[in-house]
């Protein structure tokens, strides 16, 4: 009887990628494109959103598991906010920062897929559940947005430090391949026949 291979246990691989693309489009200035600001803002009036757009690799035959968004608030007096934002995916990623304004901007979807729904402070970091917008390789591109007043800035890519810059980190979990199993058989019937003695059965000697 063949021993049985124990299942493997999956392996944790965790990813951390930065925004190839982020900007502040600002409905007030529907041609303005802030692709290089140091910050991205989102506020309830006048209406600005964040777009973030990253580039997912290294998930080949590894199930996404977790993936979260972070966030870093400014330093500056005024970033901080009473309401950290909200998380929309947005499916075209053909956007640019470079480009990116009010006018052209991408539409987002109408699921809310998670918040920070707390007060926001200087120098805080964040983060948000994504985990439903990772598939796994390929373009993300998400919007964060608020209905509050009290705007909030968050560090960009473009003026972060590297402790600060924003960042999708995701988790996936990798299946090893089973263990090579040796199985081992004996004969269910053995027996030496002779020509000598045609009517000759020795299937038991």
């Amino acid at each position: 009887t063949p021993t049985p291979t124990p299942t493997p246990t999956p392996t944790p691989r965790a990813l951390t990628f930065i925004p190839t693309d982020d900007a502040t489009i600002d409905a007030s200035a529907p041609t303005l494109n802030a692709g290089t600001s140091d910050r991205v803002g989102i506020d309830g009036s006048p209406v600005n959103t964040a777009l973030f757009k990253f580039a997912v690799t290294g998930t080949t035959g590894c199930t996404v598991t977790s993936a979260r968004l972070r966030l870093t608030v400014g330093s500056t007096n005024n970033d901080q906010s009473a309401y950290g934002g909200d998380i929309y995916g947005v499916a075209d990623t053909s956007w640019s920062e470079s480009t990116v304004t009010w006018g052209t901007r991408p539409a987002a979807g109408t699921t809310k897929v998670g918040s920070i729904s707390s007060s926001v402070a200087l120098n805080g970091t964040y983060t948000i559940d994504v985990t439903s917008l990772v598939k796994g390789d390929g373009p993300v591109s998400m919007q964060l947005s608020s209905a509050n007043s009290d705007a909030a800035r968050y560090w960009s890519k473009d003026g972060a430090t590297a402790a600060r810059v924003p960042q999708l980190q995701v988790t996936c979990e990798e299946t090893p391949a089973p263990a090579p199993q040796t199985l081992t058989f004996i004969p269910t019937d053995d027996a030496t026949i002779d020509a000598s003695a045609p009517t000759l059965n020795a299937g038991t000697s």
